[in-house]
């Protein structure tokens, strides 16, 4: 603001008005512009006037006015300039130092960015015509247009170019626009003096009348289905679709076609059609361009029906004609068929020739004459596109009857009999039952014969003829008709009801008479195809079928089975329904056979009569039964538990026989914690005996229980069965549980922890106290398992007691091999760095033996303590029996004092082994002081020890690990690691 105070005091004194801002040239348009007028206060009657050289006030359309008496300021605030503000303002007032007007001028000139005045950015056009794609820009300084389609520069003009710009209107004229023309173009503004530059994207739309209509040429239909038409045109906008019925020539509301048609009128469904559904159909497509039409034939397809249906009904020999019609769209095509075969004029029936005529929707046949073969039902069978109907056609033919039988019958005395007549004739005949008898004619009587003796006259003397005699029915006698076939049935047969019978059959045509015997039955037949189907070791089936002639209902099979002379089954069976129709199978089972034995199987029929002829015997032998075979062990030879064990085997072979019992037997033979094999006084072996029924034995799995951890079992599993047994060896081992530590083959047990803690924590104890010979184990003791042993029978117990004693005779190879091993190791190790046990041992011995070889130079000395400063600083102590080295932190250092204990290091309280060998320092101390001062480097294993979490106690240090040589001219110990 101090800017403006000196401006103001500057016009004060010159007497002029000063106006800000200096320049209004450029102003931004559509923003608000402030112009303050600064004045001295000797002015008077200060303003400003617009354009017109009026003066502005409050009223004045799109201006703000506004004062400041105190500081001398008019304000002018031009509202959302625009283009049409441009112009010179003018500030002036009255001055009264001079006492004239004055004035002061700001010329404003608006500018206004590029812009495009209500933006088509989609502009549709009909197809063939001359249009004018329209851009209208606005923007001060007034902006240049140039078109471009895509990257390419629309710079044709009339004359030469088809598109190009008007110049005029900026706009883009397209002269017979075509699809090809479609597409998006750009408006593309320039102003040079402000460096601006903008774009309009427009997309020029080319539409065009429906063309192209499509519709099917024609359409079939099947009457009461459904028929679907579709209609397609090519326009933009899409086109609306209408369907008209008619020829397509006169369209009217009563043609328009409103029931099915879809939404956008492109689909017409016509449900449930007719024939009055037939005909043309006309869509017509309509845009704002157009309008464009197709025409389509439906054709309804009705399925054919049959009009006539024409039997007929003679006398054989007579002319006969049968036939049918039927009609449909397309006219049907009409078959006649009899047992399912068409029937055609090169056809003959079995007797008659027959002609036969086929035309559009008919069928005619003709018998020329008849016979009673082509009697029966035809079938009249019409077809089309549309679908397929039959009917029957009924031919009824009648005559006489023929083929009349009757067969013969065996009965016995007091049985059912029953005789069955059988014709064949058309109408149903009359039957009537009867007997021949002999009668006897004379002029004075007429005797009927019932025996050999005749009443009143001799049979020499009379006149005998055999006559059909009627049969009565009585209450022995009935007749009934069973389906077309007439029965006569004889409830009790007697003596005279055996004979010759007669069964006369008669119509309006003609009659038939057949004649058939009632006769004695017979014994049975032998039955036939005997045979053995199947056999085992106690049982086998047996089939046979009945006799081949059956003249009496057969009651009873007798069966019959023997083994040698003796017989072993006698039984009979029920013939039922089967056993009396020729053919069939019987079936019979026998069990509880003895097995490897053979046998004999006869049968025989019984009916009335008594029994028939025994039918060829046939013979067998059961299958032979062997001992069972060895039990297949399913389990693993280590256990999965550490007390029990669960014993699982597969099938059990039985030989081909049963197994009765199971005896499962086991027994202690191994001791992993001594380490041999252990002969129990007086063993006494447990012993399980499992029935078929247990649920073991079903299972096929028995779980021992009690038994030791870590310990090896022998099992014998016996099986047995009809004929003898077999016994099955398997030695397995139980897993592992906790054990305690063992020292020279001693358990090491601790008072402070519980049994329960041993077997929970599974860990080895601590020693209160060690000697130098003592040999710690510590952790967790892995299992002592045995060499898996295979599944072994009885006679191979010696094999497995010999593997047995070999898998030791390895161990110990194994273990003499491992202590060479580390023999050689430690010579090794004294020869070439002075280390070892062997060194150990000699440097106690032959070492010491000597004073010289005890005193040591006083150069060696102070190499020897400069050597010793670098492994105090580098090497560990190695630890006797385990790899890990321990840092030397409390080792002696030159001047005789110990270093003291760190954070890192403290000093741990330790059990000093007695010495027995005492070296005497430079000071006077004992050398033992010197090695338990070395041996208070013992740590305690730390917490997170492989050994389960529990801390690992390390190897103690021996006196004799440490030899200490000491000079009486030095102070450096020299230290040797063992």
């Amino acid at each position: 603001m101090l800017w403006l105070l000196i401006a103001a005091l500057a016009s004060v004194v010159s007497g002029q008005f000063t106006i800000q801002p200096d320049n209004a040239k450029g102003t931004i348009a559509n923003k608000d512009l402030l112009m303050t007028c600064q004045y001295p206060s000797y002015f008077k009657s200060v303003r400003w006037l617009g354009l017109d050289k009026q003066a502005i006030t409050n009223m004045t359309k799109g201006v703000k006015l506004d004062k400041d008496g105190r500081r001398g300021e008019l304000y002018l605030t031009l509202v959302n300039v625009s283009s049409d503000m441009n112009g010179m303002y003018t500030c002036e007032g009255y001055d009264t130092a001079i006492n004239q007007t004055v004035a002061e001028t700001r010329i404003v000139t608006v500018f206004e960015p590029i812009g495009f005045v209500n933006p088509k950015t989609e502009q549709t056009f009909e197809l063939g015509q001359t249009v004018s794609v329209i851009c209208q820009v606005s923007g001060n300084p007034p902006p240049t247009v140039v078109w471009k389609q895509g990257t390419q520069s629309l710079e044709g003009t009339p004359e030469n170019s088809r598109i190009y710009q008007d110049l005029d209107t900026n706009n883009l004229i397209i002269k017979n626009i075509t699809k090809k023309d479609e597409g998006k173009y750009t408006c593309l503004a320039r102003e040079l003096s402000k460096g601006q530059t903008s774009g309009l994207l427009i997309f020029v739309d080319v539409q065009f009348g429906p063309a192209g209509i499509q519709v099917p040429k024609m359409v079939t239909g099947v009457q009461g289905g459904d028929v679907t038409l579709t209609c397609n045109a090519t326009g933009e906008p899409e086109p609306m679709y209408k369907w008209y019925f008619g020829d397509g020539m006169t369209f009217t509301n009563t043609t328009l076609v409103k029931d099915g048609v879809s939404v956008d009128g492109k689909v017409l469904r016509v449900s449930n059609v007719t024939a009055d559904d037939a005909g043309k159909y006309t869509c017509i497509a309509k845009n704002i361009h157009g309008t464009d039409s197709d025409t389509t034939d439906v054709i309804i397809n009705v399925p054919p029906t049959i009009s006539i249906i024409m039997g007929d009904s003679v006398v054989e020999g007579d002319d006969a004609r049968i036939g049918c019609s039927a009609t449909g769209i397309p006219p049907p095509v009409v078959t006649i068929f009899r047992h399912g075969v068409a029937l055609n004029s090169s056809q003959l029936s079995e007797t008659t020739p027959m002609t036969v005529e086929y035309n559009s929707g008919e069928a005619q046949i003709r018998f020329n004459p008849s016979s009673y073969a082509d009697s029966g039902d035809y079938t009249c069978i019409a077809s089309n596109s549309a679908g397929t109907i039959e009917g029957v056609i009924k031919l009824d033919i009648q005559y006489a009857p023929r083929e009349t039988t009757l067969p013969e019958v065996y009965a016995c005395l007091n049985e059912k009999a029953e005789l069955s007549c059988i014709f064949d004739a058309n109408p149903k005949p009359t039957l009537t039952w009867g007997k021949m008898l002999p009668v006897v004619a004379d002029e004075n009587f007429l005797a009927v014969f019932t025996s050999n003796e005749s009443v009143g006259v001799t049979p020499d003397e009379a006149e005998v003829t055999m006559t059909f005699t009627p049969i009565v029915p009585d209450d022995n006698l009935s007749v009934q008709d069973q389906g077309g076939v007439l029965m006569l049935k004889i409830s009790e047969v007697n003596e005279e009801s055996y004979g010759k019978y007669y069964c006369r059959a008669s119509n309006d045509h003609g009659e038939q008479t057949a004649v058939g015997e009632l006769m004695m039955a017979m014994k049975s037949s032998k039955p036939l195809n005997v045979e053995v189907v199947d056999t085992s070791t106690s049982q086998a089936n047996v089939i046979f079928s009945p006799p081949s002639n059956i003249v009496s209902q057969i009651s009873r099979y007798l069966i019959s089975l023997s083994s040698g002379s003796e017989l072993v089954v006698e039984d009979e069976i029920a013939a039922g329904g089967d056993g009396n129709i020729e053919g069939r199978v019987l079936k019979y089972s026998f069990g509880g056979l003895t097995h490897d034995t053979e046998y004999t199987f006869t049968v025989a029929a019984e009916n009335c009569q008594g029994v028939g002829t025994t039918s060829d015997p046939v013979s067998f032998t059961t299958e032979i039964i062997t001992e069972p075979s060895i039990v297949n062990i399913e389990s693993d030879s280590l256990g999965k538990m550490s007390t029990s064990y669960a014993l699982k085997w597969s099938d059990l072979g039985a030989g081909g026989g049963k197994i009765k019992n199971m005896e499962i037997s086991y027994k202690q033979v191994y001791d992993p914690v001594i380490g041999s094999n252990k002969n129990m006084t007086a063993p006494q072996p447990i012993t399980i005996q499992l029935e078929p029924t247990d649920k073991e034995f079903v299972d096929k799995e028995y779980l021992i229980m009690d038994l030791d951890e870590s310990t090896e079992y022998e099992v014998s599993i016996n099986i047995t069965n009809e004929v003898g047994s077999k016994t099955t060896l398997f030695v397995f081992t139980t897993r592992a549980g906790a054990r305690p530590a063992v020292k020279n083959n001693t358990i090491i047990t601790n008072s402070l922890l519980t049994p329960s803690d041993n077997a929970a924590q599974g860990r080895l104890l601590v020693v209160e106290s060690l000697t130098t010979s003592t040999v710690l184990t510590t952790g967790m003791v892995e299992p002592l398992l045995s060499p898996t042993v295979p599944s072994t029978t009885a006679d191979e117990e010696g094999t497995k007691l010999a593997t047995g004693a070999t898998n030791f005779l390895i161990i110990g190879i194994v273990i003499a091999a491992i202590l060479l091993l580390l023999i050689i190791i430690d010579i090794s190790c004294c020869i070439s760095r002075h280390c070892g046990l062997t060194y150990l041992i000699w440097s106690s011995t032959c070492g010491a033996s000597s004073k010289d070889s005890m005193e040591v130079k006083e150069g060696d000395v102070e190499e020897g303590s400069a050597e010793y400063s670098k492994d105090n600083k580098a090497d560990d102590i190695t630890k006797v029996g385990n790899t890990e080295k321990q840092p030397l932190d409390d080792a002696p250092v030159p001047n005789g004092t110990t270093s003291q204990p760190t954070e890192e290091t403290p000093l741990q309280p330790v059990v000093t082994p007695k010495v027995t060998e005492n070296v005497v320092t430079e000071n006077g101390d004992n050398g033992s002081d010197v090695k338990a001062s070395l041996m208070q480097n013992e740590q305690p294993t730390p917490a997170n020890s492989p050994l389960d979490g529990v801390a690992e106690p390390k190897d103690v240090i021996k006196p004799d690990d440490v030899a200490v040589a000491v000079d009486n001219q030095a102070s450096t110990v020299e230290e040797t690691h063992a």
